[in-house]
């Protein structure tokens, strides 16, 4: 075994623990809900992207894993942009 694939596979796990968190505290919380609701999908994209590479390492169907990993990069990185935007101070306001 590679050691890239074993943390790949690892931190597609700990993408699916940030996601559980935080679908937890999108439930719990009023204020800044869509913030969870973005880092939610982000994580859930990390999942799919650390795993697109640990399958990619693992020698399993290397083709199409190592041509979807990058997009999927893509939009990971685009969703933890958004969460990061909304929790500007100028665009934070409490629920009523």
């Amino acid at each position: 075994m590679e050691l890239p694939a074993i943390f790949s596979a690892l931190g597609s796990l700990a993408f699916i623990a940030a996601f559980i968190v935080a679908m937890k505290t999108y439930h719990k919380t009023r204020e800044i809900s869509s913030y969870w609701l973005v880092y939610s999908a982000g994580a859930l994209l990390g999942a799919f992207w650390a795993g697109m590479l640990s399958l990619s390492y693992f020698g399993i169907y290397p083709e199409i894993t190592g041509n979807l990993a990058p997009p999927i990069f893509a939009a990971t990185a685009t969703a933890f942009a958004i969460a990061a935007l909304v929790t500007m101070e100028s665009l934070v306001q409490p629920a009523a």
